[in-house]
């Protein structure tokens, strides 16, 4: 089904209802088939989600944020909805995201207006603290949302064997796409496909399942007067508890600090009263960095949104940092080498 055009009247006539104007702003195009637009009233602002038409009880984002507002995770609140139209205008959490405040120059430190001229050294240091502080608060998200009981939508669908060694498929399939197009063969040796085999069953069975967000990254959490909300979690289902930290602290799109990582990883493991289990969050990293990929590749080959063809270099970045932290055997480091030599020239 098509969606609803933002310029048509049901659109404009539900924005007038909540005393919105009919003007959009267009936000960054992401790999789902929602579209995400600002709006403005005289004195806020809102972000209107265009979606195929929904039935509200059975909606996914509506019952998982409900869920999420019980745990006291902070997400959008919801404005108004017009299910018959596929029109959810939810709270506006900023203009500015994980990844693009990190990105950038600004501090976000609203203190360094104050100051007269103060020293790249001093800003590059206080913004470094401002990160480790939205890290360490990201990471106790992670940890209230595994408290969150497993009901449905989320309980019906899990990241178990079968779903993980299908992402691992999908991936293969794009690489052999990408040699067919390309004339370049990158394609996984007999060895890996195995070990991700044993990868894959290993997660797949692990005995503690719980809520899992399922793109817990630097891009679906925005920033505004430094205060996090978390978005995009209608996809969220139950899997390993090792799923959210590894996408957070495995993000393609940015590089965190080695020690800010260990700190991460070492405050989870403490707070959650674990001993055991870093090798288990290695190969779910391992798992999620692969899966990523093979999106990319699909919404930059196949879906014609070409930007995340540049997340590929990124991932192999993480992966390579996954792989000495996991100790994987030398058909992962084969494939990382053989990806920086010929994927990535070749998507260039």
């Amino acid at each position: 089904m098509t969606l609803i055009d933002p310029s048509s009247e049901p659109v404009i006539r539900f924005l007038e209802a909540n005393h919105f104007g009919k003007e959009l702003q267009p936000l960054r195009l992401e790999g789902s088939e929602r579209r995400y637009f600002r709006c403005h009233s005289n004195n806020a602002s809102a972000v209107l989600c265009i979606e195929n038409p929904f039935i509200a009880e059975n909606h996914d984002f509506l019952n998982i944020r409900e869920s999420l507002v019980r745990a006291s995770v902070p997400v959008p609140e919801i404005i108004a909805t017009s299910p018959e139209h596929g029109l959810i205008l939810q709270s506006d959490a900023g203009s500015m995201d994980l990844q693009t405040w990190m990105d950038s120059d600004d501090s976000g430190d609203t203190a360094d207006s104050h100051n007269s001229g103060p020293s790249g050294s001093w800003k590059a240091e206080a913004k470094a603290q401002r990160i480790e502080q939205h890290y360490m608060k990201l990471v106790d998200y992670i940890l209230t949302m595994q408290s969150i009981p497993l009901e449905p939508p989320v309980s019906t669908r899990s990241f178990d064997r079968e779903k993980l060694h299908w992402e691992m498929e999908f991936l293969y399939e794009r690489l052999e796409r990408v040699a067919h197009e390309k004339g370049v063969s990158v394609i996984p040796s007999f060895e890996l496909k195995m070990f991700l085999l044993e990868v894959c069953e290993a997660l797949g069975t692990y005995s503690s399942q719980c809520f899992v967000h399922r793109d817990y990254h630097s891009r679906n959490v925005m920033l505004h007067d430094q205060n996090l909300t978390i978005i995009d979690f209608q996809d969220a289902r139950s899997g390993n508890r090792y799923y959210d930290l590894a996408s957070l602290l495995f993000d393609p799109y940015v590089s965190i600090p080695v020690h800010l990582r260990k700190k991460c990883v070492d405050h989870y493991f403490a707070s959650a009263g674990l001993e055991k289990g870093r090798g288990i969050f290695y190969l779910q990293g391992l798992q999620r960095i692969l899966k990523a990929m093979g999106s990319y590749l699909y919404l930059g080959l196949e879906l014609g949104k070409t930007s995340y063809l540049d997340c590929i270099e990124g991932s192999l970045n993480q992966l390579e940092a996954c792989l000495h932290l996991g100790r994987f055997p030398d058909s992962v480091f084969l494939f990382i080498l053989d990806c920086k030599k010929k994927l990535v020239p070749a998507l260039q």
